[in-house]
């Protein structure tokens, strides 16, 4: 006899999807191609293909692409004598293309669901990278002040890291940093501006113990890396001992 798990399941599950994709069909959130209901995906075949072509495979020390043929871990020639520092960056791909709209419709478009297809290209990047997650004790996002939560509604950075500790089984922590304020935005910012901008403005919870902790940072975009460093700088004031920056896309 057929359990109703499986007929749920099997049956009225895509039911549902396929009714409800009826009044309101799915498209590519990319080329807006028309989608299956169920299961439930957010790009086409050919565009997560396209998507997952940006991941750029590099050494885990300096971030120079490395080539397609290298193990990984890789660390390149001039990084082979240099001790593996106590703070890794490391983005999936460059700024540009399919992976900069789909993190602008995240980010600007209020399209939270985007948060999936870009969480699996992180994770494909990690595979790729050969990252050991296991290592790690919290994933803690890049904060935004109160200010900018309420007028966005969303962390972008926030979505990215609930979707990587659904995968990886590492708990969150969303209230170990906090923003103070936002002066400006980054993106109009040159590297001076970003420094001065960015300076004093992140705090730590103190009610966390995070002495000898090794964290995961998320973040959406590098630039010039000065919101990981001022983030950095106050975790392991906390006493942190490593920490893992991962960040979609490097706009350097």
């Amino acid at each position: 006899m057929l359990s109703f798990d499986f007929i749920s399941k099997r049956f009225l599950v895509p039911l549902f999807y396929n009714s409800v994709n009826f009044l309101y069909p799915l498209r590519c959130q990319f080329c807006h191609k028309y989608l299956e209901a169920f299961p439930v995906k957010y790009l086409c075949s050919n565009c997560h293909e396209q998507l997952m072509k940006h991941i750029v495979k590099v050494c885990v020390i300096c971030n120079k692409e490395a080539p397609v043929a290298e193990k990984t871990p890789f660390i390149c020639k001039s990084c082979l004598n240099k001790p593996i520092p106590n703070i890794i960056f490391l983005s999936a791909g460059p700024y540009e293309g399919i992976l900069k709209e789909l993190i602008h419709q995240l980010k600007y478009n209020h399209k939270h669901y985007i948060a999936y297809p870009l969480s699996i290209f992180l994770l494909d990047f990690i595979a790729l990278q050969n990252i050991d997650l296991k290592s790690y004790d919290y994933i803690v996002p890049v904060p935004l002040s109160k200010t900018r939560l309420r007028e966005r509604g969303f962390n972008q950075s926030e979505l990215i890291a609930k979707e990587l500790s659904k995968w990886s089984k590492i708990p969150i922590k969303t209230n170990v940093l906090f923003r103070k304020y936002h002066k400006h935005q980054q993106v109009s910012l040159n590297r001076t501006e970003r420094l001065n901008n960015l300076a004093g403005v992140f705090k730590i919870n103190k009610k966390f113990l995070l002495q000898d902790k090794s964290l995961i940072l998320i973040d959406d975009v590098k630039s010039t890396g000065s919101t990981i460093y001022f983030c950095s700088e106050k975790l392991f004031n906390a006493g942190v001992k490593k920490i893992l920056s991962l960040t979609l896309a490097n706009n350097a």
